[in-house]
């Protein structure tokens, strides 16, 4: 009977145990104790059962040393002194931080933006580019183009004053041959030309150096007399900076302003030597548009105006306006054939000579009796790109006004080279 009195009791302790170990489960922790500070006093064990966590009793403080991941914890009891022992983290320690990258001369700062540079030091070389900032917009290289806008086609035709928008790097050999009309009474019928080249250099997206005309001119009048007779001469030098004011590649329009001097350091003999000084103020455009379904391709136009005048009343002045529409054929970017249209109109003739007309972009006569006259072309070609770096264009153009000057029809052809 006693026997049975004592499983009951033990039983019901047992079971009033667990009741309060699943009340206080959570709050339960276990701690060390430290050892009596003396010899004779009795052990204690290594492990106890602490005080539950109360508004009296708060959660201990750690005092932890990043060189010993040991921590050392203070006891508070309310109805006695405080205890001190030592937790042992389980876990590893925390690994040290990744060692950052050596910092270059130029570093992209993505707080600030695409295509934002910040100088962190460099040399002379480095301190120079990051003043006149070659090459640090979207990546582009030193000199390099802008390749932003692709898929344009640079136009053929009137191309010492028809300039492309864009920031380019390039050397452009170019080849001129036209006939003169029957009726003009010195040419009669006989031909003029061009040889040399173009270049550009692109400082970055924004600005670069047009090199429009370095190369030789050749005239071959049939009834030619003392002040204009059969000769080849080296051609007036046209060379000028270039700011391209306004890109945006997601609606594929850019557009530049430009300076262009008319330098006549060339031949007397074929007139590439008349006034002081000429200056040709520009702007130039592009669009790219109407893509069609189906990759068959998309449309681009480029149009440009400007005004060009001497520095003294010897050379005729005039304005200029041309347009250009291609067609990307299948937007694979190689073939594009094109339209251009070109407009000269004589503001005031110069006090060079009498001749009666002018020679457009070819050679400035400054002839006194051609102001308020037109002159219009049309010219029709393709460029085709093996690449962006290689590029052959060719076209053909003709008047389409009386006023023809010494242009009855003629042929340029071009080959870019393009970094």
């Amino acid at each position: 009977m006693i026997g049975k009195k004592m499983r009951w009791t033990a039983a019901l302790g047992f079971a009033m145990g667990l009741q309060v170990a699943s009340a206080w489960g959570e709050e339960v922790i276990w701690r060390p104790v430290a050892r009596p500070a003396t010899a004779d006093a009795a052990p204690r064990p290594a492990a106890t059962l602490g005080r539950p966590l109360t508004e009296s009793n708060p959660v201990p403080e750690f005092a932890t040393t990043a060189q010993n991941p040991v921590t050392t914890t203070s006891y508070s009891s309310p109805s006695g002194p405080t205890e001190r022992g030592t937790i042992v983290r389980a876990q590893a320690p925390d690994s040290p931080p990744p060692v950052p990258p050596p910092a270059s001369a130029y570093t992209s700062d993505p707080s600030i933006g695409s295509g934002v540079t910040i100088n962190n030091g460099g040399g002379t070389w480095d301190k120079t580019r990051e003043f006149f900032g070659f090459g640090h917009t979207n990546g582009q290289g030193v000199f390099q183009c802008d390749h932003g806008f692709d898929v344009l086609s640079s136009p053929v035709s009137n191309p010492f004053f028809f300039e492309d928008p864009r920031s380019l790097t390039e050397i452009r050999p170019l080849f001129i041959y036209q006939s003169a009309p029957k009726n003009n009474p010195l040419f009669n019928g006989g031909s003029a030309g061009f040889l040399g080249l173009q270049g550009r250099v692109a400082l970055n997206q924004q600005w670069s150096i047009v090199l429009n005309e370095l190369g030789f001119v050749w005239l071959n009048p049939k009834n030619g007399d003392d002040i204009i007779h059969s000769d080849t001469g080296f051609a007036e030098v046209r060379i000028g900076p270039k700011w391209t004011f306004c890109r945006n590649d997601n609606a594929g329009f850019i557009a530049a302003t430009g300076l262009t001097f008319e330098v006549p350091v060339g031949s007397s003999k074929v007139f590439q030597h008349t006034g002081t000084l000429g200056l040709d103020p520009y702007v130039t455009m592009a669009k790219n548009f109407g893509r069609l379904p189906n990759s068959w391709g998309s449309f681009n136009f480029i149009g440009e105006t400007g005004y060009s005048f001497g520095v003294d009343n010897q050379r005729t002045q005039f304005l200029h306006a041309s347009t250009h529409l291609d067609y990307d054929v299948a937007n694979l970017h190689r073939f594009y054939p094109l339209l251009e249209l070109n407009w000269f109109y004589y503001t005031k003739g110069g006090r060079f000579t009498n001749f009666g007309f002018e020679g457009a972009d070819l050679a400035n006569f400054g002839s006194s009796p051609i102001g308020n006259r037109s002159y219009v072309t049309l010219a029709a070609g393709m460029r085709y790109k093996f690449s962006e770096a290689i590029q052959l264009g060719g076209a053909v153009e003709w008047p389409l006004t009386k006023e023809k000057g010494i242009n009855d029809f003629r042929v340029t052809l071009d080959m870019i080279f393009r970094f």
